[in-house]
């Protein structure tokens, strides 16, 4: 095992100066990515003013090849003073899926609820990405709480 010899230190973390992120659709009404940002745009505007969301519309075979694969999501960045990054996503539940199928405004709220989480632990690595130092055996390894993460989703 090889050992980081010059690993990164941040001293301050700085303030949140803004928040980014893209509304993504494929196979659905353009509508349902407005009903999104709105949902996410109501719980962050509390947090900060300067939030600005697009839109990523794909349609016909560039958003897939076939019919099984309708959805939208929405992908968050919020950028501190300084040049910190941390971000939150959700996506919509596959079609078929056990359970309620999804509403535009959860998934807005969900992935703007996950970029608040992030932010509140105050932490420099993404919670998926994180890794854990195994005491016994001194490896690295990788966490695996994907399949809980987006459960919550």
């Amino acid at each position: 095992m090889k050992l980081i010899e010059n690993p990164v230190t941040v001293e301050k973390q700085g303030k949140i100066c803004k928040i980014r992120g893209q509304a993504y659709i494929t196979k659905v009404t353009p509508s349902l990515a407005y009903r999104v940002i709105d949902a996410a745009k109501k719980m962050l505007h509390g947090y900060i003013s300067d939030v600005y969301i697009t839109v990523d519309h794909r349609k016909g075979d560039v958003g897939g090849n076939d019919f099984s694969s309708p959805g939208y999501g929405l992908f968050l960045t919020a950028e501190t003073t300084e040049g910190v990054i941390y971000h939150g996503e959700a996506i919509s539940k596959p079609k078929g899926e056990a359970g309620d199928p999804s509403v535009a405004e959860d998934v807005g709220t969900h992935a703007a609820v996950a970029l608040l989480e992030e932010i509140y632990k105050d932490s420099l690595t993404h919670r998926l990405r994180q890794l854990i130092l195994h005491n016994d055996h001194y490896k690295l390894v990788f966490k695996t709480s994907l399949t809980l993460a987006l459960s919550q989703y």
